[in-house]
Formats: C-alpha cells, sequence, structure tokens
C-alpha cells in the first residue's frame, strides 16, 4: 500500500512510523481497562473492523507498516477481551 500525495515531503520510513504509532495507540485504547466503554475505546474497535485498503492510514495500512496480518491481530485481541470478560 503506498500514500500517493506526499506533499508534506514525509519519506516513505516516516510514514510508516506514524502508521505504526497509530496502530499501536488504536492498541492501548481496546486494550485499556481503565477506557472501557469510552467513546475513543469504541471509535478505535470500530477502526480495526474497517478492512478498507484505500484509506492511506486505516487498519489494514497501520497493519502493513507493522508487519502484522490485520485479521490475525484483530483475532487476537478480540480473543484476549473475551477471555478478559469471562474471567471478570
Amino acid at each position: 500500500m503506498s500514500f500517493q500525495d506526499n506533499t508534506a515531503g514525509w519519506t516513505a520510513e516516516e510514514v510508516d512510523m506514524l502508521r505504526q504509532g497509530v496502530l499501536r495507540h488504536a492498541l492501548e485504547c481496546v486494550a485499556s481497562v481503565r477506557r472501557q466503554g469510552t467513546q475513543s475505546q469504541a471509535e478505535a474497535k470500530a477502526w480495526m473492523l474497517n478492512d478498507d485498503r484505500e484509506q492511506p492510514f486505516g487498519f489494514p495500512a497501520c497493519c502493513e507498516a507493522a508487519g502484522v496480518e490485520p485479521g490475525a491481530l484483530r483475532s487476537s485481541l478480540f480473543g484476549m477481551i473475551r477471555q478478559r470478560r469471562q474471567a471478570a
């Protein structure tokens, strides 16, 4: 996936670093017990469920930048959340 509009003068490496930061932030929002039921958590979950590969900062592009398969990450994360709920 490439981000064609490079008007800001960012390198591909810088864009990938930003994508990885967006992914990390979303993971923290979704996995956080402190943020349970918050709007930021709901938005992060919705973002992770969107498979639009045309979005330069969508979940698939951010996963690709981190070297992770989107479906596998989603499955693991939501599985962990389910287990946490069942244990509570």
